[in-house]
């Protein structure tokens, strides 16, 4: 029986694999792969810690991932990106992520609910599921 470190690093090569075939996600050219999060990002759930890095990437070909001639890569100018293509980080890797079928639940919502503030604060993500949104935010000056 494998433990759930070996498991999650099959499904990370399985994904990787998965993305490559696949094909840019707005273009379908030769891809590379993006990590919506960097490569070592996590999310507690409960009791447990998810490494959710390797498994938010998303396949975007040399030209949407990081190519400074685009005024829309998604590295450089996120925003233009969302805009031109229509489509956010997240739900190009939902998209993929569905396609795949490989991921737990679990998976699927701390990626889809990943933000700073849940590292930073702890927020149980067992509470906002797909359709909803992290609460708003009181800010004391």
């Amino acid at each position: 029986m494998q433990n759930k470190s070996q498991s999650l690093k099959s499904v990370e090569k399985r994904f990787r694999a998965f993305c490559v075939d696949r094909g840019c996600v707005v273009s379908g050219d030769a891809p590379q792969l993006h990590h919506l999060y960097g490569s070592s990002a996590k999310v507690k759930v409960g009791f447990e810690t998810i490494h959710i890095g390797e498994i938010a990437i998303i396949p975007l070909s040399p030209w949407w991932h990081m190519d400074g001639k685009n005024p829309a890569c998604v590295d450089l100018w996120p925003r233009d990106f969302e805009r031109i293509t229509g489509k956010t980080e997240k739900e190009f890797w939902l998209e993929v992520a569905l396609d795949f079928g490989g991921f737990t639940d679990d998976q699927i919502n701390a990626v889809m609910n990943y933000s700073k503030l849940n590292r930073r604060f702890g927020f149980d993500l067992d509470q906002y599921r797909l359709t909803s949104e992290l609460p708003d935010l009181l800010v004391v000056a």
